[in-house]
């Protein structure tokens, strides 16, 4: 039989479950008015720092091939490091909550956690505290938060226990998000081929054909830069015939022959080439 708790004990947990119930209710809040990937993963940072106190929280992604973890927000931004950091399953703590579907809690020198991996441009990595809970949805792994202090903390039961529930009330909301996301990109290239095939079967000159190409490509692809290079026969060089870069030191580039470069080789080679 459990024992009795105390009126000071009982304040005390009508006062956790209420901020449980508060931190919740704000969530759902949010993650309903909204289907914007980015902005549903800031908020859900935005509200784990606010509920843990935290010094810092990553939140990673699952990637497509559900191969590995992509660092998608933060609390400290990182803007040259979201969607680059990448993990792999099982790799670093962050990989093996992943893979085991189960959070970490360590107090305290995470860092001599010989799971840990450094990422030396991470200021996060000398952080003493560290608590990693995967992001579930319908029982599927779609993500991990962590969450650091700077100093030794002991984490409490409650603070665990809602940091996990967060975990999953958030799983379903990235989820579809990310199908809107994928929608919404799918919708974009079906509309710029649609505007490639008006424009290629138009009587427009073709520097303004190859123009409106770039400038749609670059767009669906969010990209800075897009070019088109094309092939000069007699002197076996390669030039830019158009692109969107404001940049005249980018118009201004020297030919290049065909297997140098990049581009030089896709040419050679006659088979794309991606460089991640």
């Amino acid at each position: 039989m459990a024992p009795k708790r105390t009126v000071p004990q009982l304040e005390q947990a009508l006062r956790e479950k209420a901020r449980e119930v508060d931190v919740l209710h704000r969530i759902s809040e949010s993650i309903s008015s909204t289907l914007d990937l980015e902005s549903v993963l800031r908020h859900i940072v935005d509200v784990v720092v606010e509920a843990t106190k935290a010094d810092a929280c990553l939140l990673y992604l699952l990637s497509d091939k559900r191969d590995e973890l992509i660092l998608r927000a933060s609390k400290n931004p990182h803007p040259k490091l979201i969607g680059r950091i990448t993990i792999g399953m099982g790799e670093g703590i962050t990989g093996w909550v992943a893979r085991e579907r189960t959070r970490v809690v360590i107090p305290n020198s995470a860092s001599d956690d010989s799971r840990f991996k450094f990422f030396h441009n991470l200021p996060e990595d000398r952080y003493q505290a560290f608590v990693s809970v995967p992001i579930t949805t319908k029982q599927e792994v779609v993500g991990v938060i962590n969450v650091q202090h700077k100093r030794s903390r002991r984490y409490r039961t409650d603070e665990l226990a809602l940091l996990s529930t967060i975990a999953t009330q958030v799983g379903g909301a990235i989820e579809n998000a990310r199908l809107y996301d994928q929608m919404t990109r799918k919708a974009l290239q079906l509309d710029t081929l649609s505007q490639v095939s008006e424009t290629l079967s138009s009587n427009r000159l073709i520097e303004d054909v190859l123009q409106l190409i770039v400038t749609m490509t670059a767009q669906m692809m969010g990209s800075k830069i897009c070019s088109i290079i094309l092939l000069d026969q007699t002197t076996g060089e390669l030039r830019i015939a158009a692109t969107q870069s404001l940049s005249e030191e980018y118009r201004r580039k020297p030919n290049v022959k065909v297997g140098q470069s990049i581009s030089g080789r896709a040419v050679q080679d006659r088979r794309p080439i991606i460089v991640p």
